[in-house]
């Protein structure tokens, strides 16, 4: 990319930045890695792929844009509808919520996404124990599918959401993953709730 747009330091930066997170969450192995393709570098190679930071510098991730993406494709029988809610500034989970309750039949979301369905995952979670990453993020994914709407249709707080997720592991790893959070944050008021992302990278 043009030296106009981003420095090459600029770009290193932001390489750097993204790989670590991928890395962070994934915490790949070579059992996930993917398949060898012919005339590709390997992995650690200078001439491996590189993440430019272009989508980062762009606001790719921002919610505004990807809600404005969608409108810009949605046909114009149904985008001028929409546009109301970029102009709302919505996040991205209350954009969706917002677009579905629009139409017939998206009452059902209620009914499968109820807090009686995130409290039975998490009592069930909690009586297996996770031994596996897959699982760990099996857990996290089918939480997150719940929670994200009871948040955004505000039947549930941030907090409550928080606290519910580590009850989610089974009681001994449970006290473990709480145990070595509190060594490394010994200031923690003992009631707040513990962020999803700390306890997923605790429980790793």
């Amino acid at each position: 990319m043009s030296s106009k747009y981003l420095s090459r330091r600029s770009l290193e930066l932001r390489s750097k930045s993204e790989g670590k997170l991928i890395v962070e969450f994934l915490r790949r192995s070579r059992e996930n890695a993917p398949r060898e393709l012919e005339g590709m570098p390997p992995r650690h190679s200078k001439d491996a792929p590189r993440f430019s930071g272009l989508c980062e510098h762009e606001n790719c991730f921002d919610d505004q844009e990807w809600a404005k993406w969608v409108c810009w494709y949605a046909s114009s029988e149904v985008s001028d509808s929409w546009y109301e809610f970029i102009e709302d500034q919505l996040s991205w989970p209350e954009f969706v919520v917002a677009i579905a309750r629009l139409y017939p039949g998206s009452r059902k979301m209620d009914q499968k996404y109820s807090r009686n369905g995130l409290y039975g995952l998490v009592d069930s979670q909690a009586r297996r124990e996770i031994h596996t990453e897959e699982e760990l993020m099996n857990y996290r994914l089918y939480f997150l599918d719940l929670a994200m709407f009871l948040r955004v249709s505000k039947q549930l707080e941030a907090d409550e959401l928080e606290d519910l997720y580590v009850q989610g592991f089974d009681k001994e790893f449970q006290h473990e993953i709480i145990r070595k959070m509190r060594h490394n944050n010994r200031w923690r008021h003992s009631d707040d709730p513990w962020p999803m992302e700390q306890v997923t990278y605790t429980a790793t």
